[in-house]
């Protein structure tokens, strides 16, 4: 491709073409080799918006450049005019023509892409992992990897439940007088916040209808929505669920959970420079061990503090 991209510029330069003639030519340059196409069909609007020269004008510019042989046109049977490299370009270079940094079907980034522009859109791959730590060594700063794997598991668990899923908003407590579009929608509202406070939301909802200061519904519930996302939801009104768990319960979970995450990230960190240590084969500096040390010093502390919590 580099070479016919060469050979097509040389001919330009040396066709000796007006300004205007030079636009055109770099506007069919770009819709075809700048997209690994030998041809590409526009119309007489579209190839005026791409060089910006007025149409009563333009008809001659392409015939110059038709005339130099740089480009052949064809009837389209969709848009005017189907225009294609030079067939001499394309037989002297004796190859097949193709694009290899740019796929056929690139889709364009720009917002206003044409319809003859337009790809195929490649599909997304969403692949989630999850990486574990495994001991490099027999230290007693090293976690079991069961242990790690278990804890990483009943996170995601965790993650899952706490989170509402298509299936469990069809059974919340939606208002009588809602209809089945008003329940989709007001399904989308809800969507991703925590059953409780999905329904709590509903709670509300269902209240406030009742003392008749809602006009909007759906408004008042998206109202409610924000607030339980940004946790400001007031539920005085609703009496207190008896799954509700003790203040104390609230406070240590989280922090607990952060611990057991700190505790990982630092035996990370000291795996990582213990493996860095070998892959260089030669003993660490003053500063890196120094470093190592108080990341091993922390790393029992907080081990030891929760062992005594779960025992």
């Amino acid at each position: 491709m580099s070479s016919l991209s060469r050979d097509l510029i040389d001919a330009a330069l040396a066709a000796d073409l007006s300004k205007n003639e030079y636009k055109v030519f770099l506007a069919l340059f770009r819709q075809t080799l700048c997209y690994g196409k030998a041809s590409d069909p526009l119309t007489l609007k579209r190839l005026a918006d791409l060089t910006g020269i007025r149409k009563d004008r333009l008809a001659q510019a392409v015939q110059g450049v038709l005339a130099k042989g740089l480009f052949e046109a064809t009837e389209h049977k969709i848009f005017d005019t189907l225009y294609a490299i030079g067939s001499s370009f394309l037989n002297e270079a004796k190859l097949p023509f193709f694009a290899p940094h740019l796929p056929m079907n690139g889709r364009r980034s720009q917002i206003t892409e044409t319809v003859s522009e337009k790809r195929e859109a490649l599909p997304e791959s969403r692949v989630h992992t999850y990486t574990y730590l495994t001991p490099l060594t027999t230290t007693s700063f090293t976690t079991q990897p069961n242990r790690t794997k278990s804890e990483a598991s009943g996170k995601i668990e965790a993650c899952n439940k706490a989170a509402v899923v298509s299936g469990d908003l069809n059974s919340l407590p939606y208002p009588e007088s809602f209809t089945s579009i008003e329940r989709q929608q007001a399904a989308r509202v809800l969507d991703g916040l925590h059953p409780e406070l999905a329904s709590d939301c509903l709670q509300l909802l269902k209240l406030s209808l009742q003392s008749g200061r809602v006009k909007s519904p759906l408004a008042y519930l998206n109202q409610l929505g924000k607030a339980a996302r940004a946790g400001h939801l007031d539920r005085s009104l609703l009496a207190p669920p008896s799954s509700t768990p003790l203040p104390e319960a609230q406070v240590q979970r989280p922090a607990h959970t952060e611990q057991r995450y700190r505790l990982q990230t630092l035996a990370a960190d000291i795996q990582a420079l213990d493996r860095l240590q070998a892959l260089a084969g030669c003993p660490m500096d003053v500063s890196t061990q120094t470093h190592r040390q108080a990341l091993v010093s922390e790393f029992n502390v907080l081990k030891t503090e929760l062992q005594e919590v779960q025992a």
